[in-house]
């Protein structure tokens, strides 16, 4: 009988994953741009946790080294086994190190968010959405401010907190923004999960359950949305869990604001969501900005700088006539 592929593995990731072609820079626990996805520069680290090959990209998810030989090679389950077990002899060992209990992550995420408090007009939270140009009210049961949350060992910055719940409603993680004067704190990973397995279908609900309910990536992405088609919208967090929502109980619309990605990770994920929503009979609609490389955040803030500076021109024009 052959040993389950995660044991054989076990400690031995680095090594598989160098002889298939990622760097050591990109296996280095360092955060930097995501191998699967091709995008960012500081979205993927290889974290390794319990030498299972474990990573987390903020766009792609996260996953086991299998998953991530999945996702780099094209393979289905058997064939990145497979491939697995080739490599496996081959590969050093390293020293696995232990990780955090489960009640050690609940407890950690129970005092940030006691910690943090409801969002006012006028915090840095608030700061910081009037400079990505959204308008809606600050008023989010599902978000808070923390105004010293940590980042790594001595750094501590002001943060979003965000609460992330599963398709039942019940809180599973919290996802935090770090920030410093107004915009994203001038950190590698200003956008970071805390640690702790996410069901699939989790998201951040920033309203309550409506029959026709929009669903985006990032926070910023779904305010924006919001604020441009007029519909309460909440945030998947990355592409994977966009594409594994499931709404709740009493929605029959659904408006998917996907990302659209130079590599279609965005655009995958949204249409592998409408798809899968189509089957069970909901009504579907799939928003993507035209400009390659954006997301809806990106697209509302250009429009407003389009529009001011429209009228700024208009003005001067008139100013001088």
């Amino acid at each position: 009988m052959q040993i389950d592929i995660h044991e054989a593995a076990k400690g031995r990731w680095r090594g598989i994953l160098s002889q298939m072609g990622l760097s050591q820079r990109e296996l280095s626990g360092k955060h930097g741009p995501c191998p699967i996805c091709g995008e960012g520069t500081d979205r993927f680290r290889f974290d390794d946790k319990g030498g299972r090959g474990s990573w987390i990209c903020s766009h792609c998810g996260a996953g086991s080294g299998v998953d991530l030989v999945m996702k780099l090679q094209g393979y289905d389950f058997q064939k990145a086994v497979g491939e697995v077990r080739k490599l496996v002899g081959c590969a050093k060992a390293d020293p696995i190190k232990a990780g955090m209990s489960d009640d050690d992550k609940r407890n950690l995420r129970k005092s940030l968010w006691d910690s943090s408090v409801p969002l006012s007009v006028g915090d840095p939270v608030h700061q910081y959405f009037f400079n990505r140009g959204i308008e809606r009210p600050t008023y989010y049961p599902a978000l808070r401010f923390s105004p010293a949350c940590r980042y790594a060992e001595g750094k501590h910055f002001p943060a979003m907190v965000a609460a992330i719940q599963d398709t039942g409603g019940q809180g599973v993680s919290l996802h935090r923004t770090f920030i410093l004067e107004g915009v994203k704190a001038p950190v590698d990973s200003p956008r970071m999960l805390m640690p702790g397995e996410l069901p699939s279908g989790s998201c951040v609900r920033l309203s309550p359950v409506y029959e026709r309910i929009g669903i985006s990536e990032g926070i910023e992405t779904a305010l924006s949305a919001w604020d441009k088609f007029g519909v309460p919208t909440w945030a998947a967090i990355n592409a994977n869990l966009l594409a594994d929502w499931e709404p709740p109980t009493g929605v029959k619309s659904v408006v998917i604001f996907g990302d659209n990605d130079a590599g279609y990770a965005g655009q995958a994920a949204a249409y592998r969501l409408a798809q899968r929503l189509k089957r069970k009979k909901l009504d579907v609609e799939v928003q993507i900005p035209a400009l390659v490389g954006t997301d809806w955040a990106d697209r509302c803030n250009r429009e407003d700088a389009e529009l001011t500076a429209h009228l700024t021109t208009e003005r001067n024009t008139k100013g001088a006539e």
